[in-house]
């Protein structure tokens, strides 16, 4: 027996809406261009973090797959990417600190908006 019960799509995106605000409210939002990543290695992941002060649990959302990205953040526990598109309530709230690419950003208006 499944006690799953669905939630409406509106309910969903008041959700998300009031959880980026939250987080907002917070200053744990950073905006970035991109992380610009050479080559595939968490040490320049790391600097990159380190430089903007992210620290704790850190949520990545990218526009797009970016394999450099993944495969440099794959080794570290406390950093996790997702897709602007599979945006959820529950790895928001998680997060210590949100990075939003600027074309993530774009494409999160795109589709919550």
């Amino acid at each position: 027996r499944s006690y799953e019960q669905r939630l409406p799509r509106k309910m969903k995106r008041l959700a998300l809406r009031g959880a980026l605000t939250a987080k907002f409210g917070d200053e744990a939002i950073r905006v970035i261009d991109t992380f610009g990543l050479d080559a595939v290695r968490t040490k320049e992941l790391v600097a990159v973090l380190g430089a903007l002060q992210a620290v704790g649990r850190v949520l990545v959302i990218a526009p797009g797959r970016d394999e450099k990205l993944e495969l440099s953040a794959r080794n570290l526990p406390t950093v996790e990417i997702i897709l602007a598109d599979s945006l959820n309530v529950v790895d928001l709230l998680k997060a210590d600190v949100v990075l939003i690419e600027q074309p993530a950003l774009a494409r999160m208006t795109e589709v919550y908006a």
